[in-house]
């Protein structure tokens, strides 16, 4: 499932920030959001989305504009960045292993979790993180 999250989120930096980047398994401070997501053969897992704000206010220049964001919209971004990202994940799961999943809406979580299947994305100072957990 990390590389199905993984590719997904090259995806987004490809085609969306159209920038290069590096993968690394650095960690990433900032916001952290999750989605759940649940298997058509029952099994369930977390996926969550750490941003640093470099990288929120990188995507809220492109799609908004706007060169000097404000909290809210900077969260609202890891948001829909979240769902852009996992949604994406979930139509390559189909396309490339007839894995079909539900997912639920993005939500923040204020404690750090512990990853032990993550991988980040960087680009120059701006990182996005993606990990996931079986719950």
């Amino acid at each position: 499932m990390i590389d199905i999250l993984t590719q997904a989120t090259k995806n987004f930096c490809i085609h969306q920030i159209r920038e290069e980047f590096i993968v690394t398994k650095d960690e990433v401070n900032g916001t952290s959001v999750f989605i759940d997501l649940s298997t058509t053969e029952g099994s369930s897992f977390r996926a969550f989305i750490d941003v640093n704000i470099m990288f929120t206010q990188k995507v809220a220049l492109i799609m908004l504009g706007e060169e000097n964001s404000d909290d809210e919209t900077l969260n609202d971004i890891a948001l829909e960045l979240a769902n852009m990202i996992i949604g994406s994940a979930k139509v390559l799961a189909i396309q490339t292993h007839d894995k079909h999943f539900d997912i639920s809406t993005p939500h923040f979580t204020k404690e750090k979790e512990i990853y032990n299947i993550f991988t980040t994305l960087t680009m120059g100072e701006a990182s996005i993180q993606v990990a996931i957990k079986e719950l």
